[in-house]
């Protein structure tokens, strides 16, 4: 969302709210606290809230803005609420709000529905923008480094996030209610986008890249970008995205083909205690870059060779980050246990009997086809 749109429909909702509340005193925009996003960490007890605020540049006159951060601790967070309008001066105004970031740290302590309990409940603080984990960093961090092309970070952020969607799928895409949905199940797991600062050639800047891993509330690790988007491919969350397919000697093959269209389905199969799942992928691409410069073929051999080719490595990528998930992590983020509970219901309380250990007993297979639109 732009910064003009939010500015506008904070306006909106201020049109309304303002009478109802007594403050009819603001009259310029200078005068709004506009919240774009918060960062939480948590330190000694004690709760850090980090809100990055739309403000007007210069005279205010030009239409462009600069942000203002403000930093306050509180023993909750409606206390570091309210500690950062006692800075403001003023009421902030958070139902603009587009990202939350929560500190490593922080979501390792079983934070996370607290967390997300708070802000949907909260009457000052209800928002319904993206939850992301903060890597290797303290959460407030992501506001102190320079964005690269747009006025606030918080905007920068959630403009990545809507390409990830669709361009390189190296993230998530998950809503509040996804987070809810899974803090509610018993054996519930959910991976939320990654975000850390990353330091090239000497200056900082922030990266969306990855994916936390949760095992109920718990952050118990992190996947990177590839693996995530592999993950997303056995989760039938895939819109778009790159494969790549590095050539072998002697072999005619492509290295990069963009992703048009995937669907995923999750077959489970009980057999004499043993239990199976395998992930069915058919994906649709287009190439985009032969090796060694040929041009793309055009004889159907050439085209199967690719086809099957693209197919093995997307099996094997994908069998490699649930084996990780499920050994490594521990945490059932694609839903196994729904899915042979919806085939086998007469089965749901040996399974959910000790469910952590089943999980990593299951033997996963992978099976994609990979079809090539010229």
């Amino acid at each position: 969302m732009s910064i003009k749109k939010i500015i506008l429909s904070a306006l909106a909702a201020l049109i309304i709210i303002l009478p109802l509340t007594g403050c009819a005193d603001y009259k310029n925009i200078e005068d709004l606290n506009i919240v774009a996003g918060v960062a939480i960490d948590k330190k000694d007890g004690r709760y850090i809230l980090c809100s990055e605020i739309v403000k007007p540049a210069g005279d205010g006159n030009g239409g462009e803005v600069e942000p203002l951060v403000v930093k306050a601790v509180g023993v909750t967070l409606s206390d570091a609420v309210d500690r950062t309008m006692e800075q403001l001066g003023g009421q902030a105004y958070f139902e603009q709000c587009k990202i939350l970031i929560i500190g490593e740290k922080t979501a390792k302590e079983g934070e996370l529905k607290t967390l997300v309990d708070w802000i949907t409940g909260s009457k000052e603080f209800h928002i319904s923008g993206t939850v992301l984990i903060c890597k290797n960093a303290p959460a407030s961090e992501i506001f102190g480094q320079k964005p690269l092309r747009d006025p606030l970070v918080s905007i920068e952020i959630d403009r990545v996030l809507e390409n990830q969607k669709n361009l390189t799928c190296r993230a998530p895409d998950v809503t509040i209610a996804d987070i809810n949905n899974a803090m509610d199940d018993r054996y519930g797991a959910v991976m939320l986008p990654a975000i850390s600062v990353m330091e090239e050639d000497g200056k900082k800047q922030n990266r969306v890249d990855g994916a936390a891993l949760f095992d109920g509330q718990r952050l118990v690790g992190f996947l990177d970008g590839d693996e995530t988007g592999y993950l997303l491919f056995a989760a039938d969350k895939t819109r778009g995205g790159v494969l790549i397919k590095r050539g072998e000697t002697g072999v005619r093959t492509y290295s990069g083909a963009r992703v048009l269209s995937n669907k995923t389905v999750l077959t489970p199969e009980i057999t004499g205690g043993n239990i199976g799942i395998t992930v069915r992928t058919q994906t649709k691409i287009s190439l985009t870059e032969p090796v060694r410069g040929e041009d793309f073929a055009q004889n159907p051999e050439d085209i199967s060779d690719i086809e099957r080719e693209f197919a093995w490595q997307l099996s094997e990528n994908i069998e490699s980050v649930i084996e990780k998930v499920q050994n490594q992590y521990g945490c059932d983020v694609l839903g196994f246990r729904h899915t042979l509970i919806e085939k086998y219901p007469g089965q749901a309380d040996e399974l959910n009997r000790n469910w952590p250990e089943k999980l990593k007993e299951i033997e996963v297979g992978a099976d994609s086809e990979v079809s090539v639109i010229q």
